[in-house]
C-alpha cells in the first residue's frame, strides 16, 4: 500500500477530485442547488482580462471547476509546507510523496462531506446555497450557533475553518507521514504541530484581519 503511495502520488489525487465532484455532484442535484454549468464558467474565462478577474468570480468558485481549483491549489499548497517540514526534521520529501500524503490524509474531509449532505438532506429548516457554502458540520461556528451564542462576523471563516474533523485532519496526516516516511507517530505529531498548523492559524488570522478592515 506504501509502495502505491509513493508511485502513484497523481493517481490518487486524481482519484480522490473525482469523488469529491461526484459527491458535490449528488449533493448539489439531490438539493436541487443551482451550479455554474460549463458554458456560464466558460464564458467568465473569456471575459476575463487576467486571471484575477476569474477567481473573483463568485459563480466560478460556485463550479465544478472551481471546486477542482480550490481543492487541487489545498493540496499542492499543504504538499509544500510539509515539503520543507519534513526537510527541517531531516525526513524524505520528496514533493510528489508530500502530494501522496497529504491527498490520502485530505480524504478525512470525504466524512464531513457526506454527513454535511445527510444534515441538509434530511435536517430541519429551509436551506439555500449560502448556507451550504458558509456550513461546516462540528465546526467551532455550528456549536456557537447550535447554543445561540453570538459571535463576531470577522471571525466567521476562522470558526467556520476550525472543526471537528480539521483537527482529525491533523492526527490523520501525522499517522500518515509516520506510516509512509516511516517515522515514529509522534514525530508525524511534531512536524504537523510545527509547521502546518501554526501556518493555518496564520492564515486565518489575517483573514479575519482583512475581513474586519472591509466591515
Amino acid at each position: 500500500m506504501v509502495k502505491i503511495f509513493q508511485k502513484s502520488p497523481f493517481f490518487l489525487f486524481a482519484l480522490y477530485i473525482i469523488i469529491f465532484w461526484f459527491l458535490y455532484k449528488i449533493l448539489n442535484n439531490s438539493l436541487s442547488l443551482y451550479t455554474s454549468n460549463f458554458s456560464e464558467v466558460w464564458l467568465i474565462i473569456k471575459k476575463a482580462r487576467r486571471p484575477g478577474d476569474i477567481f473573483n468570480n463568485p459563480f466560478f468558485w460556485n463550479s465544478s471547476l472551481g471546486l477542482i481549483t480550490r481543492l487541487a491549489i489545498e493540496i499542492f499548497v499543504t504538499s509544500t509546507i510539509l515539503f520543507f517540514a519534513l526537510a527541517i526534521f531531516r525526513l524524505r520529501n520528496r514533493f510528489l510523496l508530500c502530494v501522496a500524503i497529504v491527498t490520502v490524509s485530505h480524504s478525512i474531509f470525504l466524512i464531513q462531506f457526506v454527513l454535511e449532505f445527510l444534515y441538509f438532506k434530511f435536517g430541519p429548516g429551509s436551506l439555500q446555497k449560502i448556507n451550504q457554502e458558509n456550513f461546516k458540520f462540528l465546526s467551532v461556528s455550528y456549536f456557537l450557533k447550535l447554543f445561540s451564542v453570538k459571535f463576531p462576523l470577522f471571525l466567521g471563516y476562522f470558526l467556520q475553518t476550525i472543526s471537528f474533523f480539521e483537527i482529525l485532519y491533523w492526527f490523520v496526516m501525522a499517522l500518515v507521514i509516520s506510516r509512509i516516511v516511516k517515522t515514529e507517530y509522534k514525530t508525524g505529531i511534531k512536524v504537523v504541530f510545527s509547521s502546518y498548523v501554526p501556518l493555518l492559524f496564520i492564515w486565518l488570522l489575517v483573514i479575519s484581519f482583512f475581513t474586519l478592515m472591509k466591515s
